[in-house]
């Protein structure tokens, strides 16, 4: 099955482009080429513009598979993109939408927020039903939201978006969950020390180090979800 990451490589190799070449073209890391590739993430909304020029293509090829020869015209001309609020209506009805909130996921200290479900900044970001399957996720169980910080650099940056599967809150050693604790809701990546302590680490440790949950100060600790996506 053909994805953006499929379509995006194709297009790469058919301009004989390596993909630090393409993600210097682009300018992001070869590091974001390759999860795009391997649709690990899906490129953000100014990525994909530049990758349609780039790629001499449109941004409704990219994300849908589907070549309109009048609209790829129009772009070439205008040196712009497609945007995914330009896709017809058939197009929309094959995707799936998902809501982004407007909560702040802290990946260091924490926020001292509670977390709501009904806040949405921007409307929908589409997805490739593909996208949903590969993950083994249910769309009704992902919730979208955003980075703040640095202290997961360099795998999630300060203002990336990024998916957590909420029905998804057995720790597993090492990967990253959306918690409650101490009444901050933070991003995490977790390593179970022992029988009775979690250790709550950041990438970027040398700046924000790490926390511990323990049973005299886990009372109020709680896996909001697991991070399954990020953009980049």
């Amino acid at each position: 099955m053909e994805t953006i990451g499929s379509r995006i490589k194709a297009l790469r190799q058919a301009k004989k482009w390596s993909q630090q070449k393409l993600g210097d073209e682009v300018e992001v890391s070869k590091t974001s080429v390759i999860y795009w590739e391997k649709d690990e993430n899906i490129p953000k909304h100014d990525s994909l513009l530049a990758l349609a020029k780039k790629l001499n293509t449109t941004t409704e090829y990219l994300t849908t598979g589907k070549a309109d020869p009048i609209r790829a015209h129009l772009e070439e001309g205008r040196g712009v993109a497609v945007t995914t609020d330009q896709l017809s209506e058939e197009d929309k009805e094959q995707r799936i939408w998902l809501s982004v909130y407007d909560i702040r996921f802290c990946c260091g200290d924490g926020g001292s927020i509670e977390f709501h479900y009904d806040v949405i900044k921007k409307k929908e970001l589409p997805f490739e039903p593909a996208f949903f399957i590969k993950r083994k996720v249910k769309p009704e169980n992902v919730r979208l939201a955003y980075a703040n910080n640095d202290s997961n650099e360099p795998y999630i940056y300060d203002g990336d978006l990024f998916g957590m599967d909420i029905s998804d809150t057995t720790i597993r050693d090492g990967e990253m969950y959306a918690i409650y604790f101490g009444g901050q809701a933070m991003l995490k990546q977790i390593f179970i020390e022992g029988k009775n302590t979690l250790r709550l680490h950041s990438i970027n440790d040398k700046k924000y180090p790490d926390r511990f949950v323990s049973e005299e100060n886990g009372t109020d600790f709680q896996v909001i979800g697991r991070q399954f996506y990020r953009s980049g």
